[in-house]
């Protein structure tokens, strides 16, 4: 028998999953709605048997290094892949479970508007067939989100839900949400992130890499706003002191490719005398050693020249006039590494030499079996001055380190030294600057993301905006009702929690709505937590159990058995058909050719028969696919020519259906006929041969006669 007090309620959000039982004060679980796969490691041994489980779920994902691996169970709000929904649904009921002893609940989860009965038959099979659960029902975030805020007494609103994929516009009156004026905007929370991402990228492309998906996801929740007016809004902007007040400053993680050494000014001094100690020290060395090979000489003339060295030395220290500090030391910096890099050559060729089977020592011994030949002709040797430098070849590796070298290396480094502590401190004054390279500075952008709900053709696409949207809704019903409506308006989803949306949609219903009119915006108390906290109310309900498809029930009537209430909408149809009913039409066969899919649907007293709908899993895509096959098969010499996009064209423009299959095959062997019917189409394939143009044959037909017929 069911119980409700155990029983597990699942908001099972597009953008985070909330989990708890009946009797939670909160959700139990919190999780964003991912998965990822890991590579595996090469270096552990695959036979080894771990209990560490190959997927991470939710924030156990490092989505910015994993992004490239990341997966999910939805398509926009739709659950279409139920193998990653088994991995979430795994490490829910682990982590509820207190071990073995633990036993399936019965399960309230919530699902999109119009949820194809597909997908909710696969949440059947997986709930009931794997995990064993006693019972599920179902229902929808937004209905449970007003359930719980709405009084006693209120059975019409217009529900605005704004979420992750997208935003719905749904009509309550009565208390029954009327199914066929819903309506949805392809538009929600990842869109406007996604574009804020791209403007960042546009306007800062030296840090792309830093602006990742997380950092730009933090930035909109934390900084983005609706503005009441956006053109206006957009004029303050330019306005420099309205900038400079308002400009939101996001300063990225940076590494500075110099190490600041804060040196007080004693160690600096200290340093400095070393520096000369060392210098007086080295040029008294080589003043003795000169003097030793001259033979000696008066001490007085010594001590002059080393007075005339030292102010010589002290001297060197500066650029000659004329010449900036930074081009000098950038000069003395670059003679410094050349004789560095000769250096280092020369120690290179020594070491070779050494080597047998180098081949700077094969080329050395190939000369000196040359030279050592016993070949008798006309010796012309040195007739040519290049043919001395064969013995440069042979005593290369007896070259050393020249001592003017060396004191030339010597003196460089002691000017490097010498101007070091200067550059540091330039350093220290700088770093600040640096900071300010690797800053945001997110403007404009904190308007232009949430703007879309509003204007969605910033972005290319074709729909409507949520004002528009609105104002539709109102005018398919009569004015007695739209002003129910219009008098509880009621805002939920994640989206809502944006700040400035209640005053825009004050602003715009002033404008859409009739002088004189009433209305009243109503805020969810928690906009991202009260779907759940809606769902855990409603299987507290005395009468609960009536709604929940038991497991005998399950095997009884099939997997895509439901039960409906006023939370749930019977199941997804096609509205833009239901639209064009006539008035006095109740019965209907309703034929719908989808791109993947084509449905039989049988309608009877206004009603679906939902158990007698028919699916043909076939479409367009699966036409176009066959027409692309046979002509790559016809051309095989075109196969780069004939492409999926001019397969298409072809499909869309010239392809028809005949009244009697068999018989138009037997007009096409007729060669009047088929002469008749073709039509020679050109097809450019410069990309192959620029001077060479290949042609199709394909059948025209009189496409509108084939209608006729048809």
């Amino acid at each position: 028998m069911l119980s409700n007090e155990n029983i597990i309620v699942i908001d099972n959000g597009s953008y985070k999953c909330r989990v708890g039982y009946s009797d939670s004060d909160k959700p139990i679980l919190e999780f964003r709605n991912l998965i990822a796969k890991p590579r595996k490691d090469k270096r552990k041994d695959p036979n080894s048997q771990t209990n560490e489980n190959i997927y991470q779920i939710g924030d156990e994902i490092d989505v910015d290094a994993m992004r490239l691996l990341i997966k999910n169970q939805f398509e926009r709000n739709v659950v279409t892949h139920p193998i990653y929904q088994e991995h979430i649904f795994d490490s829910i009921f682990n982590k509820l479970g207190t071990g073995n002893d633990w036993k399936p609940f019965p399960v309230l989860i919530t699902e999109p508007l119009a949820n194809p009965t597909y997908c909710r038959q696969t949440l059947n099979e997986l709930l009931f067939e794997c995990y064993e659960v006693p019972a599920v029902s179902y229902g929808i975030d937004s209905m449970f989100s007003w359930h719980r805020n709405k009084h006693a007494y209120e059975n019409n609103a217009l529900i605005l839900s704004l979420g992750y994929h997208t935003t719905h516009v749904m009509p309550v009156l009565g208390g029954q949400l009327k199914h066929k004026h819903i309506r949805r905007l392809n538009l929600g929370g990842y869109e406007m992130v996604s574009y804020l991402f791209r403007l960042l990228q546009m306007k800062y492309p030296a840090h792309l890499n830093a602006i990742t998906l997380t950092r730009t996801e933090s930035i909109f929740h934390n900084h983005s706003f609706i503005v009441r007016d956006y053109i206006e809004e957009l004029k303050r902007w330019n306005n420099i002191d309205y900038y400079n007040e308002n400009v939101k400053k996001i300063q990225l993680p940076y590494v500075q490719s110099f190490t600041i050494n804060t040196i007080s000014a004693e160690e600096k001094l200290k340093k400095r005398k070393e520096i000369a100690k060392r210098l007086i020290e080295a040029n008294q060395k080589r003043l003795k050693e000169k003097r030793e090979e001259n033979g000696g000489g008066p001490s007085g003339a010594l001590s002059n020249n080393v007075v005339s060295n030292r102010s010589r030395s002290i001297k060197s220290y500066q650029p000659p006039s004329g010449v900036s500090l930074a081009d000098w030391l950038y000069d003395i910096k670059r003679k410094h590494e050349e004789l560095l890099q000769k250096k280092t050559f020369r120690s290179k060729k020594r070491q070779e030499m050494v080597k047998r089977h180098t081949l700077a020592s094969q080329e050395r011994m190939r000369i000196i079996s040359l030279l050592a030949s016993d070949e008798k002709g006309t010796d012309e040797f040195g007739k040519d001055d290049r043919d001395w430098d064969v013995y440069k070849k042979i005593s290369f590796e007896n070259e050393s380190d020249s001592e003017t070298e060396n004191e030339k290396l010597m003196e460089y480094e002691n000017i490097l030294k010498h101007h070091q502590a200067n550059i540091i401190e330039h350093q220290q004054n700088c770093a600040e600057n640096t900071a300010e390279l690797y800053q945001l500075h997110v403007g404009v952008e904190c308007i232009r993301a949430p703007e879309l709900l509003f204007q969605p053709s910033m972005i290319g696409m074709s729909e409507t905006g949520l004002a528009e949207l609105i104002n539709f809704v109102f005018n398919a019903f009569p004015l007695e009702k739209q002003q129910k409506l219009a008098g509880n308006i009621f805002i939920t989803g994640g989206c809502s929690q944006l700040p400035g949306l209640k005053n825009r949609l004050l602003k715009e219903l002033q404008e859409m709505r009739p002088s004189k009119s009433i209305f009243s915006i109503k805020e969810s108390q928690i906009p991202s937590l009260d779907g759940w906290f809606g769902a855990r109310d409603f299987v507290n309900l005395n009468d609960w159990t009536k709604y929940f498809v038991t497991k005998l029930e399950y095997d009884e009537n099939g997997p895509e058995y439901f039960k409906e209430y006023s939370l749930v909408p019977p199941v997804s149809y096609d509205i833009g058909s239901m639209a064009r009913w006539h008035a006095y039409e109740n019965n209907a066969l309703i034929l719908s050719l989808g791109y993947h899919t084509t449905h039989v649907m049988p309608i009877l007293g206004g009603q679906l028969i939902y158990k007698h709908i028919r699916r043909l899993n076939l479409g367009g895509n699966e036409m176009v696919s066959y027409l692309f096959r046979l002509l790559q098969m016809k051309y095989p010499t075109h196969l780069n020519a004939v492409t999926l996009t001019r397969t298409e064209s072809i499909f869309n423009n010239h392809s028809f259906i005949v009244r009697d299959y068999i018989e138009e095959l037997k007009r096409w062997n007729n060669i009047d006929y088929c002469s008749e019917m073709l039509n020679v189409k050109n097809v450019n394939t410069a990309a192959l041969c620029s001077t060479i143009h290949n042609q199709l044959y394909l059948s025209r037909g009189n496409l509108e006669e084939a209608k006729r017929n048809y």
